[in-house]
């Protein structure tokens, strides 16, 4: 994962979110010079103009840094905070000792890399957790005997004709074993599961599907593989005594960070039509293909805002 020093992450913060905010800007404008009306975004964000907004981003351990996808995660939202004349305060989610819902904030990361990620998704979203992968099996005993007798049939014959034919046949021992088999098959790409689950007292309500598959179920695993596909989290909690928003993008890598924040801003005046009477929702969202077609190919896998723990305040 390439990454950047803090001071780097800093310049590059300011030169891409200041870049983006300018063409937001000159794109809202006519060309007469009136300027257009505020989208409707600015109701799915409870932005106004010099709001100081936090971004709480997500550092590697122990180097502190900030992987490159965060990066452009951060420059995605500054160019929504630039937008309604705001301005992005940026800060290290474990350096953050700030209330919620006194202003509108964005919390980027999984729980491992961002302390103040794994704070709310404890308090607001108790039934999601990020899990490692499991394990793969080690081989059983049986299988590396077959191999080393593979070994030792392939050497004693490698001088004689009949090896050339047993390669040939896939049959390098005398059990059929082939010599192919001690070498072991790549394990696959795995990424850290995202397991929901609906908190108690909240039972009778669902997780929706959205791809028509008839998932609406009370528990759900999101399993990715990094470049192939993968997942984030992406909520909207209503909270604190003002009710400014908190929004949690939590992926399974940095680019699915990158893809929720991508997709919060290029999907804004859907959300906000769709959620224009919801104080707080939660989805999962489907990276596909990463590594080919970067980070924008990406669309909504389940509603799970079922699993959304209302606010006591």
């Amino acid at each position: 994962m390439s990454v950047l020093p803090d001071i780097l992450l800093t310049v590059a913060i300011s030169l891409s979110a200041g870049a983006l905010g300018a063409l937001a800007i000159r794109l809202w404008e006519r060309p007469g010079g009136a300027p257009m009306s505020r989208p409707r975004q600015s109701t799915l964000f409870s932005l106004a103009a010099d709001d100081e907004i936090l971004i709480a981003v997500a550092s590697l351990a122990p180097s502190g840094t900030i992987a490159r996808d965060d990066v452009l995660a951060v420059a995605e939202l500054a160019s929504i905070i630039y937008s309604s004349d705001a301005r992005p305060r940026v800060t290290p989610g474990g350096a953050v000792q700030d209330s919620i819902g006194r202003r509108t904030e964005f919390c980027i990361g999984d729980p491992r890399s961002n302390p103040r990620m794994a704070a709310h998704l404890s308090r607001y979203l108790p039934g999601v957790t990020f899990s490692p992968p499991s394990p793969p099996a080690p081989p059983s005993p049986a299988r590396n005997s077959n191999a080393l007798a593979a070994v030792g049939a392939a050497a004693a014959s490698s001088s004689g004709s009949a090896a050339g034919s047993a390669d040939s046949d896939g049959a390098g021992s005398p059990d059929g074993t082939s010599v192919q088999s001690i070498i072991p098959p790549r394990p696959p790409r795995e990424s850290r599961v995202i397991a929901v689950s609906l908190p108690g007292g909240r039972e009778g309500r669902r997780l929706r599907g959205e791809k028509g598959d008839g998932a609406d179920k009370g528990n759900r695993e999101f399993a990715g593989r990094p470049g192939e596909h993968e997942f984030a989290l992406l909520a909207r909690i209503a909270a604190g005594p003002n009710r400014r928003p908190l929004f949690i993008l939590a992926g399974q890598t940095a680019t699915a960070n990158l893809a929720a924040a991508y997709y919060l801003r290029s999907r804004a005046e859907e959300l906000d039509l769709e959620f224009s009477n919801k104080p707080s929702f939660c989805l999962i969202l489907r990276v596909e293909a990463a590594t080919v077609y970067g980070h924008e190919l990406v669309e909504r896998e389940a509603d799970i805002s079922a699993a959304v723990v209302p606010p006591s305040h």
